[in-house]
């Protein structure tokens, strides 16, 4: 992450964790079809039936694809990420919130993929594949925090559309002392000619 980049990881990782999931997706709805239940348990699920050797290796590779771009990428980079871009100030209950989300993340699709494989087979597939392809456009727009102080980390997210300016928040801010200071100032003064 330090040689590499951040962002760099987390491009890379997201096109090959979309790749991999486009190819299961393909040839899973080409070649991959369920078992044929039998009669004394119709509605058992009774596994998939490869109709090649060869699409069962390519699905079998793009599995292990995925993992490896997983593994460099969006597995570790993320955390990493996550501890550098928040102010010190709320980084400690922003990180809970990041993990909760993370957690509750995999605690749907392990909820939900059972359900997703069993109506609309290796098409489950092309779903995560979306959801990649968001991770590779979201990784494009994210700044690389790599060498950068963490003091300085916001001003990267300044010209970023959809992040608060942190120029403009202390623009603001003095904007409205200066407001304060002259209400109080001018009460003051009013209060001393209306004494005399």
């Amino acid at each position: 992450a330090d040689r590499l980049g951040r962002r760099f990881l987390l491009l890379w990782s997201g096109i090959g964790m979309t790749l991999a999931c486009a190819a299961m997706g393909l040839v899973g709805t080409m070649s991959v079809v369920p078992k044929p239940t039998g009669p004394m348990d119709p509605d058992a699920n009774a596994g998939w039936t490869v109709s090649s050797r060869s699409a069962g290796w390519v699905i079998a590779g793009s599995a292990f694809f995925f993992i490896f771009n997983f593994a460099y990428g969006f597995g570790p980079i993320v955390w990493v990420y996550c501890a550098e871009i928040f102010p010190l100030r709320y980084r400690a209950r922003a990180l809970g919130v990041t993990t909760v989300a993370n957690w509750v993340g995999n605690f749907f699709i392990a909820q939900f993929t059972p359900m997703l494989l069993d109506s609309i087979q290796f098409s489950t597939f092309y779903v995560f594949c979306f959801f990649c392809f968001l991770c590779v456009l979201v990784s494009a727009y994210l700044p690389e925090t790599k060498g950068v102080p963490l003091e300085s980390i916001q001003a990267l997210f300044d010209c970023k559309v959809g992040f608060r300016s942190s120029k403009a928040l202390e623009t603001k801010a003095m904007d409205a002392q200066i407001v304060a200071q002259a209400s109080h100032s001018s009460d003051g003064s009013t209060g001393a000619s209306d004494e005399e």
